[in-house]
């Protein structure tokens, strides 16, 4: 059975029914990045809150220097790592989002 063209450009029944199989496995690709996201956010929320609660032992060890080593486990490179997760996690998605839309 032909239907009519329309601004979409479905033709038939099958581009149809293709168009909105794709449609629904996109979606599902991104729902289930978004709940990846929010899983490694919320983790991300728990390491910060640690860092937080030890901020006075990581200075304590920067002025002590040698004779307090608690500096060695928390690292600089990981706090700055954990601020910044979400620019590094959110560009490829957004880069995604372009793509799919162009």
């Amino acid at each position: 059975m032909k239907m009519p063209r329309n601004a979409t450009g479905i033709k038939n029944i099958k581009d149809m029914t293709l168009d909105t199989l794709i449609s629904w496995i996109l979606s599902l690709a991104y729902f289930i990045i978004f709940i990846c996201l929010f899983v490694v956010l919320l983790a991300r929320l728990v390491v910060i809150w640690v860092v937080i609660a030890f901020s006075p032992l990581l200075v304590l060890g920067f002025v002590m220097g040698d004779k307090f080593k608690i500096t060695d486990s928390f690292g600089e490179v990981k706090i700055f790592k954990e601020f910044f997760m979400p620019v590094f996690i959110s560009f490829p998605i957004v880069i995604g989002h372009v793509m799919l839309i162009a």
